[in-house]
């Protein structure tokens, strides 16, 4: 079992559920352009309709990877959202407060901070199964014995 990968799994399912529910009372509008209406979460995370429905249409995918016995599908989940989650937490630092991706998905500062560190989170939970997965191979099992 990859513990570690399927901790990440579960934990961005649950975030997902939460941040989909909350947002959707605080602003479930989906309008399009340069600016569309968002709302605040906890009066620090942008929002608006279509960041809700990413949350929602992705917590299946979260909860099914989390739940899978297959230990792969949880790595190569923690290997490809954390490149993910990475990569646009660092596109939204570089774009700035109150970015707009796609001209439909709000984001501001807080929102690319907690992006980057969920991407940040997957990839070391992806290194530490692979880590460890390494060590343990038959070959490493016969170098020990051999010692």
């Amino acid at each position: 079992m990859n513990k570690p990968t399927r901790a990440y799994a579960f934990f961005i399912a649950g975030g997902f559920a939460a941040a989909g529910i909350i947002g959707a009372t605080v602003n479930n509008r989906f309008s399009i352009g340069p600016h569309p209406s968002s709302g605040l979460v906890l009066g620090v995370l942008r929002t608006n309709g279509w960041h809700n429905l990413f949350h929602f249409a992705l917590f299946p995918v979260a909860l099914w990877i989390g739940l899978s016995k297959s230990g792969r599908d949880d790595r190569l989940y923690a290997l490809w959202g954390g490149l993910l989650y990475t990569v646009l937490g660092l596109v939204g630092l570089a774009r700035g407060d109150d970015a707009v991706l796609f001209n439909r998905l709000p984001l501001n500062t807080p929102d690319s901070l907690i992006h980057l560190a969920l991407g940040l989170a997957g990839l070391a939970a992806y290194w530490a199964v692979t880590r460890r997965r390494a060590t343990t191979t038959p070959s490493a099992a016969v170098g020990t014995a051999l010692r």
